[in-house]
């Protein structure tokens, strides 16, 4: 079978309860977008189809599943060592950490910086989908956590400018594209 499709199952079993914040959207509709636009990019390969799926998981739902040690094993199991190696990548250490939010981020930042190339084309597309989803939430007045979105911007633009850039010139753009969009209505 094949490991992307594996990906998909253990996160919809992962995050199966999980929601939107703001519109109660299932979750895995997130991962859905991220998982399908990172296979349609040049040079990627089963195993960042199956990261795009898994690229929460860690973060969201170990305390749910038996802790981050289980679901490794079980993504190692289901997906291969290249598949956790890259979701560890995409993963923030700084999750669960007692520090200011601003700190947190610079260490989730210098951690990205030293990731691969196909790490970060993945975050990449994932900040993108994040950012449009907000921007269409505001849009569209599903949300009106216009604080926390400029916030949310700021700190993209920082990961872009620090971690990002150099990966994909063509996703970059339109990461700061979005981010220029959720500004002016913020």
């Amino acid at each position: 079978m094949s490991i992307i499709l594996n990906g998909a199952r253990l996160a919809a079993r992962w995050h199966k309860n999980q929601k939107r914040d703001d519109t109660g959207a299932p979750y895995m509709t997130h991962l859905i977008r991220v998982a399908g636009r990172v296979m349609t990019l040049d040079e990627m390969e089963e195993c960042d189809g199956a990261a795009a799926y898994l690229h929460d998981s860690l973060e969201d739902q170990a305390e749910n599943f038996g802790g981050s040690i289980q679901m490794q094993e079980e993504i190692r199991r289901e997906c291969g060592q290249d598949t956790l190696v890259i979701v560890l990548g995409l993963t923030n250490p700084s999750k669960g950490m007692e520090l200011p939010r601003v700190e947190r981020k610079h260490i989730d930042r210098e951690h990205l910086r030293r990731c691969p190339q196909r790490v970060k084309r993945i975050k990449l597309v994932d900040r993108i989908d994040n950012l449009q989803e907000i921007l269409h939430d505001l849009r569209h007045g599903l949300s009106k956590r216009h604080k926390f979105a400029a916030m949310y911007a700021g700190e993209s633009e920082l990961l872009l400018k620090e971690s990002l850039t150099g990966a994909d010139s063509t996703l970059e753009q339109e990461l700061a594209q979005t981010i220029a969009d959720l500004r002016a209505i913020c």
